[in-house]
């Protein structure tokens, strides 16, 4: 509570809890939307997301939304909530940008070379392991939206 900037203007403090399904890219597209959509029209509320549980897809869109918070944390001056806005925000606008790129031309490049390798070798390359192409995709596709590395930074 101590790190929360508006934590003196509320008796009780509200707070957010996000769950997240699987569901590969969809779900990854769907949660990371849904908070930029929620942060755009309501800066504060980045304040007021407590935690955020999610599997397979969805949770690959929460780390890209924690990741971006770390990156870029949203201007909270004087700014107030506004969920009527349809036009997107800074977040969706960049979020859509991430996970538009091609990620599946990496996953598939591993999966023709190194993990087809894998399979005769009689023991484990971890460097071999094709979710890395997923894994380097997605940041590259975020510092060169943030200019920032820290999705590649254990969050």
């Amino acid at each position: 509570m101590k790190t929360r900037p508006d934590k003196d203007e509320y008796d009780d403090y509200p707070v957010i809890m996000v769950s997240t399904e699987g569901g590969g890219i969809r779900a990854a597209f769907f949660t990371a939307i849904s908070l930029a959509q929620i942060v755009d029209r309501c800066p504060r509320a980045a304040n007021h997301i407590f935690a955020i549980s999610g599997v397979s897809g969805g949770s690959v869109g929460a780390a890209i939304y924690a990741a971006a918070m770390k990156a870029r944390p949203p201007d909270q001056a004087g700014q107030q909530c506004d969920f009527r806005k349809s036009a997107p925000g800074f977040y969706e606008d960049a979020f859509e940008t991430i996970l538009t790129d091609d990620h599946l031309s990496p996953l598939l490049l591993r999966m023709l070379s190194t993990d087809a390798l894998q399979q005769v070798l009689p023991f484990p390359v971890n460097s071999f392991d094709r979710q890395l192409g997923l894994e380097s995709s997605l940041e590259r596709s975020f510092d060169r939206v943030f200019k920032s590395d820290v999705f590649s930074r254990s969050l």
